[in-house]
């Protein structure tokens, strides 16, 4: 089952905090977080590279991917690239919090109740007719020990992801 966590036992968990916030016109997140390393590499540009280094190896991109991914289901589902998303980021002594909140009506029930099975089965969520996938990697991420919570505000339209150091 999911470690599915309130965001004040994620906030107690990494310790005290710095908090940063970006407000992210929709419109730009496709193509702006996801630039090119190295000639036919591409790493994604959202958290800090200081945040990111402080991760365990086999966490680095995944972290990095996931928010990604999140911010992208954001803009995407929550915003219809319209408006704003808005990325906390909480970096604390034991790891980080990352907050992605877009402007939309929140996600399906259905998402959390699958989120919570004990036993999981890759599946497709679907949200406005359109396949979705993020919750699919966060549920693997969170399996696999590379995120250590997730949780969600009441209306389900805030995402919060924990990676511990």
């Amino acid at each position: 089952m999911a470690k599915i966590m309130k965001l004040e036992d994620m906030l107690g968990a990494i310790g005290d905090s710095f908090k940063e916030t970006r407000l992210i016109p929709a419109g730009e997140i496709a193509y702006k977080y996801l630039l090119p390393k190295q000639e036919n590499q591409f790493r994604f540009y959202i958290l800090p590279e200081e945040v990111i280094s402080k991760l365990r190896w086999n966490k680095k991109n995944f972290v990095d991917f996931s928010v990604y991914e999140f911010l992208l289901n954001a803009a995407e589902h929550g915003n219809d690239f319209k408006g704003i998303v808005k990325l906390r980021l909480h970096s604390g002594q034991k790891g980080i919090v990352v907050e992605v909140e877009d402007e939309g009506e929140g996600m399906p029930e259905k998402i959390v109740d699958i989120l919570k099975k004990d036993v999981y089965k890759r599946e497709f969520l679907y949200n406005k007719g359109k396949k979705g996938h993020g919750f699919d990697y966060a549920r693997d991420y969170l399996d696999k020990g590379i995120l250590d919570g997730i949780g969600f505000n009441e209306k389900r339209n805030a995402i919060y992801l924990m990676a511990l150091y």
